[in-house]
């Protein structure tokens, strides 16, 4: 895999939005980093748009995945934190679902249920 512009991070993920995630990469045959940019980025795109952030899932449990993402998102994230005085894990965890939900509407199929995640 080419990584030019990639930064690898460790990811706490939901477990549900893990589990989504898994089920969204293997129904399209797409590698699982490729999936978990296109939340992250979906989900700033959301942001910008003017969506809110789900609430948190409050589920202490969480995944641990190592992922490349784009060096702009992950810049973002941190700014993005920052601006609103949230915990940079706690922002992508939800930016994270918020992306995974956009996909899922996108692409029709549905992994997580819009009641677990929000």
């Amino acid at each position: 895999m080419k990584t030019d512009g990639l930064v690898f991070k460790n990811h706490s993920i939901d477990r549900d939005v893990d589990k989504a995630m898994r089920a969204l990469a293997d129904h399209f045959q797409a590698p699982r980093g490729v999936v978990f940019r296109m939340c992250v980025e979906s989900g700033l795109a959301q942001l910008d748009a003017g969506l809110a952030l789900p609430p948190p899932s409050g589920d202490p449990i969480t995944a641990l995945r190592a992922v490349h993402i784009h060096y702009d998102a992950d810049e973002r994230l941190r700014v993005l934190a920052f601006q609103h005085r949230m915990d940079h894990a706690d922002l992508r965890q939800r930016v994270i679902r918020l992306g995974l939900l956009t996909l899922q509407a996108a692409t029709g199929f549905v992994a997580l249920k819009p009641s677990e995640g929000s």
